[in-house]
């Protein structure tokens, strides 16, 4: 679980379920911070995603015919309206789709992650509400305060 409360972040890992979660929240915010990159690492192309026009946003080897390297590339792929539609880390692939409108913002409602070219997870969004009125305390995980390190997202 990650949280912040202003500048400070707090991180706690605990129980046999750390690594799924992990990986479960690596899918649903794939954007890296942005002391996680340098701006020169990153290429920028045009490409069709299930027939969507896409800019894709790439860093990491890709060798010659295109297939990119499971170790080192990252890759992100927006349509034309700015909606990140497939993204490319770790040797896993995520597709969004069945975008809805949830107060001025377009969350993807089914996200298919896939390994080596199979579906592993369908992750389907079935609700989204507002939070509400939340005091600040609610996201203070005590005793576990994180800092960034200058790598790339913590695996």
């Amino acid at each position: 679980m990650r949280s912040r409360n202003g500048n400070k972040a707090y991180q706690l890992a605990d129980g046999e379920d750390v690594a799924l979660l992990r990986l479960v929240m690596r899918i649903m915010e794939p954007i890296p911070a942005i002391d996680t990159f340098v701006e020169s690492d990153w290429r920028i192309k045009r490409e069709t995603v299930n027939d969507v026009r896409t800019v894709r946003v790439l860093a990491g080897y890709e060798s010659p015919e295109g297939k990119l390297d499971p170790e080192q590339a990252r890759g992100y792929w927006f349509d034309d309206a700015g909606l990140l539609v497939k993204t490319y880390f770790d040797g896993i692939e995520t597709r969004r789709s069945e975008f809805e409108d949830f107060a001025g913002v377009k969350p993807a409602r089914r996200i298919d992650v896939l390994k080596d070219g199979k579906l592993a997870v369908r992750i389907r969004v079935t609700d989204v509400t507002p939070a509400g009125t939340i005091p600040a305390k609610t996201f203070e995980v005590k005793s576990h305060e994180w800092m960034r390190a200058f790598t790339a997202e913590v695996r």
